[in-house]
């Protein structure tokens, strides 16, 4: 009887122990999700907040107050200031400040207790100037790099200042990068809380760098373009901002092989992808196909993008993704115009491909049965449609093994015509896929790239065209 009980006991403790560490996890991953919740509305807002700037043409002195202003909201900093980068002088200058910033380069006694403090130490820091790999901020200049400081207190990098309103206790430093062209530096300092800054708070920071470096380079196209004429302003800045937007590289995802083509039409086109490395075995891409050209598709395609690039890394389902795509693109879209789009995550691991589709041309897939056209429900992103968007929207998935090819494609590439106005067509391109499979994806690429310039007789091109292979080799 002693026996039994005891088990029994030993037995409850157990299940106890278990059942406390499973709550554990639970509570853990709830709280993880709803920081990721609040980080998500934090960059969309602080990412509306600039591109409305833009729209009103604020200069450029606001956006960067703007941005301080996000950082310190985003943060719960006690300040915030942005260095921005002189390209002439390769330097860093302060640019815009909030609350009371410390100078990182010039120790201090005390602040001036008559007067406005903010205002003296921001004249202050406009006299301090940082070179590249200079201090703190010249170094993560120049490596490009974010890092987070949790106890600046014992940073021998860090200068202390004798006043305690000036105490640096815990600092995020990120760049300000549109691809590898520098723009600046944001600091943010002391979090009002006791706690310092974690990876939470530096993910956030470099989240709002990359928003920021959009906002101020597509600023800086426009300042640049500005005495130009109408039409070629409009022309010239939109290509720009295409060529910064589509990769030229593909990530670099074991087992995959990945052939990339892209021409536009005209100087300016409204085809967009992106190729997204989600981890080492998952990689997402999306294909679309914007109305019209010039600025106003340009700087949809711009605003499409940044959407897209963060919701491809918050959510694993294709659908969901899309789904949140169209309710903020709701926002943007004149009624006259219109996305086509197809996003798909490819999993080595799982060997397995998960297609959602807005309306645009069906991909392609070659397995051991042969080629088959990936027939999934959708429809078209406009003012419209969105509110029927997400019931019309669903995930595909099927099976992608060694030797396998998916293609994704813009129509450019199917309706091209000959001189007897004959469509390339989806039926020549797949016979292509048949009897090319065995080439490299750039191999097969190309092969399909100079049948469509033969059929058309390599006449200029009606409309843009956008070709992407993947291969599991």
């Amino acid at each position: 009887m002693i026996l039994f009980l005891g088990g029994l006991f030993l037995g409850t403790a157990v299940m106890l122990v278990l059942y406390l560490s499973v709550r554990r996890l639970v509570v853990k991953f709830e709280e993880e999700r709803q920081l990721l919740e609040q980080e998500q509305c934090i960059v969309l807002d602080f990412m509306h907040h600039l591109h409305e700037g833009i729209a009103q043409g604020v200069p450029q002195g606001e956006l960067f107050r703007r941005i301080v202003h996000g950082a310190v909201l985003g943060t719960s900093a006690m300040s915030a200031c942005i260095y921005e980068f002189d390209p002439t002088a390769d330097c860093l200058k302060s640019a815009a400040v909030e609350g009371l910033f410390p100078p990182l380069k010039t120790p201090l006694d005390a602040v001036p207790s008559n007067g406005s403090r903010v205002q003296w130490l921001s004249e202050v820091l406009k006299g301090e100037v940082f070179k590249l790999d200079e201090n703190i901020i010249g170094s993560v200049a120049t490596s490009q790099k974010s890092l987070v400081i949790k106890n600046a207190l014992d940073d021998p990098r860090i200068i202390k200042h004798q006043d305690s309103a000036l105490l640096i206790k815990s600092l995020i430093v990120s760049p300000i990068c549109f691809g590898k062209t520098l723009l600046g530096v944001l600091a943010v300092v002391n979090p009002t809380d006791a706690e310092g800054f974690d990876e939470m708070d530096l993910s956030l920071i470099k989240s709002l760098s990359e928003q920021a470096a959009l906002a101020l380079y597509s600023k800086g196209l426009i300042n640049l373009q500005a005495e130009k004429s109408k039409l070629d302003f409009d022309l010239s800045l939109a290509k720009n901002i295409q060529h910064l937007l589509l990769s030229r590289d593909a990530p670099d995802i074991k087992n995959l092989e990945i052939g990339i083509y892209f021409q536009a039409a005209k100087q300016v086109g409204g085809d967009l992808y992106e190729l997204f490395r989600l981890s080492d075995h998952r990689l997402g891409l999306v294909v679309a196909d914007v109305s019209g050209k010039g600025v106003p598709a340009s700087l949809l395609m711009t605003i499409c993008y940044a959407h897209m690039k963060h919701f491809a890394y918050q959510h694993e389902s294709p659908q969901k993704v899309l789904t949140l795509l169209a309710e903020e693109m709701n926002n943007h879209l004149p009624q006259d115009m219109f996305i086509t789009i197809i996003y798909a995550v490819i999993d080595t691991k799982k060997k397995l491909i998960t297609v959602a589709r807005g309306g645009h041309e069906y991909p392609l897939l070659f397995n051991q049965l042969g080629v088959t056209k990936v027939v999934s429900e959708g429809i078209v992103m406009n003012a419209l449609n969105m509110p029927f968007f997400e019931g019309l929207v669903e995930d595909k998935t099927f099976s992608f093994e060694e030797g396998d090819v998916f293609i994704l494609y813009t129509d450019g590439i199917t309706e091209a015509t000959n001189q007897n106005h004959e469509e390339f067509s989806v039926n020549r391109l797949s016979l292509l896929l048949q009897e090319n499979h065995f080439l490299s994806a750039k191999a097969l690429n190309d092969t399909i790239i100079k049948n469509v310039g033969n059929f058309t007789a390599n006449k200029p091109l009606a409309d843009d065209c956008t070709l992407i292979t993947v291969k599991y080799t």
